[in-house]
Formats: C-alpha cells, structure tokens, sequence
C-alpha cells in the first residue's frame, strides 16, 4: 500500500518505537526473571505501532488492545495476510497480562520468540501502512544535536556502502562531539590536577611510577564525567570494547579526528552494531535530562571568602 511520505512527527515516532524493540531485546537478553520485563516493552511496542497506524488509516484508537489490533488489520486491504501476526500478538498480549498482572514467568526461549514476532508484526504493519521499513527509521531522530545526529548518519552510510572500520569510527566521533557539549554544558565539569605530562624513553623508574600513577588519576576522573552525563556503565564499557576514543583536531571545527580501531571489531554484526547506535541515542537523551546553564562569572569582580556564624542552628550534641 503506497503513502504519502513521511511528516517528522511520523518519523519522531517511529523511531522511538525502534527505540523501544532495541530496548526490549537489550532486556531480553537479561538472566530470567529480569528479561520477562522485556514482555511490558515489546507489547508497547507493537501498541503504539497499531495506534500510529491507525492514525493514518483514520481508525479510532481503542483501549482494549485486542480490539485495536482487529480494528487496525480489518482496515487494511490485504487484511488475510495478517492473521497470522495478529494471532502471534493477541499471544504475546495475554504472555504480557500473565506476567504483569499475575507473575507468571515466561521462559527466556519463548521470550525472544515473542519479540522476534514483535519486531516482525512492527515492521509488516509500518510497511503496509506507511510504505517504508521500520529497519530504515534511524533511531538518531531523537538526538537533538545536529553535529552527533550528522556522524551518527555517515556511520550508518558508511557501514551500508562498506566502509566498516570508518563507520566504527564515526560513532566514537558521536560520543566525543556530546562529551564536548557536556564540558560546554557544566555537566561533567570534572578536573584533575597535574595535566599529563610528556613521556620519554629515559624515565627513570620513579618518574615512570608516577606518570602510571597520573594515567590512573585522569583515568579515573574521565569515567567521572562520563558517568555524570548519566551514561550507563556496563553499555559504556560495551561500547568501549569495540569503539576506540576519537580525539579531534584543533582548528578543524570538530570535523576531523583521528582514532585508533580495534583490529577485527569493525565487523560487527547488525545486532551489536544498533546496540553501539542505541548506546550514543541514550547518551544523547541523558544529557538533555540533565542540561543547567552554567551561570557566566561577572567580569573581574573576584572573589572572596565569607564566614558565617549561625546562632539558631544547634550546636552537635
């Protein structure tokens, strides 16, 4: 079924809905019982799937959900075709209900049967409906930054026509552009003293000690910042296993970098590679939650140090 193309509201929301089938294969693959959360997500999936759709097929969107489902597929002009999803989800709803509302656990086998029929049922229904593959919404629609938004897109380009190492590359290109907009931003305004120093062959043990100890210090505090963007630290950790750290050039307006790239991680299957993707999204969206303007200093006024004594607060007993 040919439609028209997409508005950005459309595109807004079909994103997220990939957002949230990667995040529930993300919960899927947690030990039981933990993944049986994955249920609550994929089932929301697929709900906000079929309302989108209806939308478009000027359908009213019910609140049963069961009732959405038939509403949706009896509008459809090949509505047959359909039968088969819409038994495979009225399946998935009632694994969901059991879960939800009655504890019944799901085996984790089941449970990635589940979402592999929700990701098919999304992605049938947006083709029919909207005319494009779900697989085709980039997930980078929720990035507000236009600069990690650009080399989130060149990634994807260029692992599409081949260029696996570069594409590699150009995600530690997205972290990096939002751990400078955090730095610009106050967020992980966090310092250490002393700056590195220059290393050279002649180190005598004890310099050497304390450049090790320095490295560790300045290791220490860039995982601070990171965690203070409210990056998760087991995804980080993941996406540092196979993105390596890019480092721009000065005077080339964040355009230029260079990286180094772990021998054979380029290749990553598809999976692990929409998981590095969702990683920068996520980053992306808790920095946003987490945006303060930094209060500018006013001029050469100083700066002092102040005593207070207050006499209405108790003194310790």
């Amino acid at each position: 079924m040919t439609t028209p193309s997409l508005s950005e509201a459309d595109v807004a929301r079909l994103a997220l809905i990939r957002y949230q089938l990667q995040t529930a294969r993300q919960q899927a693959a947690a030990p039981s019982p933990v993944d049986n959360l994955a249920l609550n997500t994929m089932q929301d999936a697929v709900e906000a799937t079929l309302a989108l759709c209806a939308l478009r097929l000027n359908v009213t969107v019910q609140q049963e959900f069961d009732k959405l489902l038939g509403d949706v597929i009896a509008a459809l002009p090949n509505a047959a075709d359909f039968q088969g999803h819409k038994e495979r989800m009225k399946t998935l709803n009632k694994a969901r209900v059991g879960f939800k509302h009655h504890g019944n656990r799901v085996e984790s086998g089941l449970i990635r049967q589940h979402l592999d029929a929700a990701e098919n049922a999304c992605s049938a229904f947006v083709v029919d409906v909207y005319g494009t593959e779900l697989s085709a919404i980039s997930m980078t629609a929720l990035v507000t930054n236009a600069r990690v938004r650009g080399w989130l897109d060149t990634s994807r380009q260029l692992r599409d026509s081949g260029d696996l190492i570069t594409s590699v590359t150009d995600l530690g290109a997205a972290f990096e552009t939002l751990r400078d907009e955090a730095r610009a931003a106050g967020v992980s305004s966090i310092s250490v003293r002393p700056s590195r120093s220059m290393r050279g062959w002649s180190q005598d043990k004890q310099e050497r000690e304390l450049n090790e100890l320095i490295d560790s210090v300045h290791g220490l505090a860039d995982y601070m910042r990171v965690y203070a963007m409210g990056v998760e630290p087991h995804e980080y950790a993941f996406f540092r296993a196979h993105v390596g750290e890019a480092h721009f050039i000065l005077a080339t307006d964040g355009r230029e970098y260079f990286s180094g790239v772990y021998e054979g991680k380029q290749y990553l299957d598809e999976d692990t590679y929409t998981r590095l993707v969702k990683f920068v999204v996520d980053t992306s969206l808790q920095l946003d939650a987490r945006r303060f303007t930094v209060p500018e200093w006013q001029g050469n006024a100083g700066y002092r140090v102040t005593r207070r004594v207050a006499d209405a607060v108790p003194p310790p007993e």
